[in-house]
């Protein structure tokens, strides 16, 4: 993979006054390495099933974090319901949520209705065709997809339900904090059956 340099962003403001921010500039839409650590997709992301190449979001950041047990890690991928949000913080310091709020106010572009009356906004990877177009790219070999999302109004709701499930599932757990309920957790695999069972 290809390696790419690191702009500091000047004048911003962080939750925590020694952590480092930084503008990633990249020449590609590909999977590309920052130092030591992997920046990957989101959900309109094609590349596994395009190139083989990659594993599950889940699986990664727990081997990662088996690893590089101090490592800051982000989960990038994967959120598909609220539930996965405590799951994925088991290993991981942040979740991204793309997907989950994508198609509220507060994303690019317009709101549009289709023949049923429902309202909808689109939703586009970096590597799909479409988005390569618009960044003056060619529609070459593309490692993702447009697509539409349902209109669901305001983010702050979405987060708020977000930040519930995250507490709930802590709750349930017999955990106050993140890294009791780290410690206290664990996560199994379930059957197709029980899959079904949970409606998931």
């Amino acid at each position: 993979m290809k390696k790419y340099s690191l702009i500091e962003i000047e004048n911003i403001e962080t939750f925590d006054k020694d952590c480092e921010a930084y503008d990633l500039h990249v020449e590609e839409d590909h999977s590309y390495t920052v130092e030591e650590n992997i920046a990957v997709h989101n959900s309109a992301c094609m590349t596994r099933r395009n190139t083989g190449v990659g594993v599950g979001q889940l699986k990664a950041i727990r081997d990662i974090r088996q690893q590089y047990p101090d490592m800051v890690i982000i989960s990038d991928g994967g959120i598909k319901h609220y539930g996965d949000l405590p799951k994925a913080l088991k290993y991981a310091n942040a979740v991204m949520v793309g997907s989950l709020i994508a198609g509220t106010s507060e994303t690019p572009g317009h709101v549009y209705e289709n023949e049923n009356g429902e309202h909808y906004k689109v939703y586009g990877g970096s590597a799909s065709g479409e988005r390569k177009v618009d960044n003056g790219g060619q529609n070459a070999f593309v490692e993702g997809v447009v697509k539409t999302v349902k209109f669901k109004g305001k983010a702050k709701y979405i987060l708020q339900k977000a930040k519930e499930s995250i507490q709930t599932c802590i709750s349930y757990s017999g955990a106050d904090t993140l890294e009791e309920f780290r410690n206290a957790s664990v996560l199994v695999d379930i059957s197709s059956g029980s899959k079904s069972e949970s409606k998931l």
